[in-house]
């Protein structure tokens, strides 16, 4: 009896020791490609589109505001993309920039060189060549001027009014309670509130502008 029990032992430690021979073997004459692979649970392809995302489309203006313009489900040629592949059919030098939200958000945005409804109204005053000069939109963005008033030498403004406008020009920089308080004087929302103003600059006497 204990010859046949160590028999058995023996014929099971063989066929392992065969078995693990064999497995080796096949991992080390095969191609990698072809080694068998355990699938990880839960990851999926980093920035990919998923099925169920959502697509946004934005506008983002010169004054910052941001405009939602379109959202509605991706499409079907957009699933599986990724943000190498949104970005050259949406390029930055065309304006866009592309975010992936955990594969479920897909914002694209979309920067406009001008301002949104509300701030293309707006005016402010400025510096242009030592001249008193109108631009478009709110304080702090000089991108557009409209008119110069070439009659109107910054030297020769009010004191007050002359060294807000020096200030301005560091806008970005300024606390919030001075870009507030220029706001008050330079800022305005729209165009016949910004011309009466310039009409009692031309009625002040000029021993006052000069003060």
């Amino acid at each position: 009896m204990f010859w046949k029990i160590r028999w058995f032992i023996t014929a099971v430690v063989l066929t392992l020791a065969v078995a693990l021979t064999v497995f080796l073997g096949v991992g080390l004459v095969a191609a990698p490609g072809a080694m068998p692979v355990i699938p990880a649970l839960g990851r999926d392809a980093p920035g990919r589109v998923l099925p169920g995302a959502v697509l946004k489309e934005e506008n983002r203006y010169l004054c910052g505001d941001v405009e939602l313009v379109y959202q509605a489900p991706v499409s079907a040629d957009m699933l599986g993309s990724d943000l190498k592949d949104l970005r050259r059919k949406y390029s930055e030098a065309d304006g866009w920039s592309v975010e992936i939200n955990d594969g479920k958000l897909v914002v694209l945005r979309k920067n406009v060189e001008g301002f949104c409804g509300q701030h293309s109204l707006y005016r402010h005053l400025g510096i242009h060549r030592d001249r008193l000069a109108v631009f478009q939109g709110p304080l702090g963005f000089d991108q557009r001027i409209l008119r110069v008033e070439e009659k109107k030498k910054v030297e020769d403004l009010p004191r007050t009014l002359r060294e807000k406008l020096y200030k301005s020009r560091e806008f970005d920089r300024l606390p919030a309670e001075e870009k507030s308080s220029l706001r008050r004087d330079l800022e305005f929302i729209d165009e016949a509130s910004l011309n009466s103003v310039l009409e009692n600059l031309d009625e002040m006497p000029n021993q006052v502008k000069n003060n």
